[in-house]
This record gives structure tokens, C-alpha cells and sequence, in this order.
């Protein structure tokens, strides 16, 4: 197997975990990171998916993150203390 080869075989991998990981956010996790997002209507939730896909290590890590009870993100603290700009 050649050097290309293995690159094209990891970016498609990339992109298969991407999206099972982007799809369902998109879906489901949306709303509890941007009310207004959360709102949109589907095509506009289409239009997240290739960067929720490319990012999906950054999106999963923080939709563990919010899964836990009692862990809250920097976003949330500032909203609670009144820190945020």
C-alpha cells in the first residue's frame, strides 16, 4: 500500500466519523449549544455539518463534556457569573 493510499484511506475516515459524530449533533445536540441554531429549520442545520464534520474531535469532546451531570463548560460559568463580553 502506497503513501497516498493510507492518506486517502484516513481522510475518509476522518469524514465517516466526522459525520456520525456531526449528524446526530446537528439533530439532536444543536438547541443546547446555540438557541438560535436550535431553532433553525433542517436545511439551515445542513449548512453546520461539514464543520461539525472537519471538527468532530473538538464536537465530541465537548458534547461529552455536557453530558456529564455536573460539569459545565467556560461558556457556562460566564453566563452564570456575568463575566462574558
Amino acid at each position: 500500500m502506497t503513501a497516498s493510499t493510507l492518506i486517502v484511506y484516513g481522510a475518509l475516515a476522518w469524514l465517516a466519523v466526522g459525520l456520525l459524530v456531526a449528524l446526530p449533533f446537528a439533530v439532536i445536540r444543536l438547541k443546547s449549544f446555540d438557541a438560535v441554531a436550535g431553532r433553525a429549520p433542517w436545511r439551515v442545520r445542513l449548512l453546520f455539518v461539514p464543520g461539525l464534520a472537519a471538527l468532530w474531535p473538538l464536537t465530541l469532546q465537548w458534547w461529552l463534556a455536557r453530558s456529564k451531570p455536573g460539569q459545565s463548560s467556560h461558556a457556562d460559568s460566564e453566563e452564570r457569573t456575568g463575566d462574558g463580553a
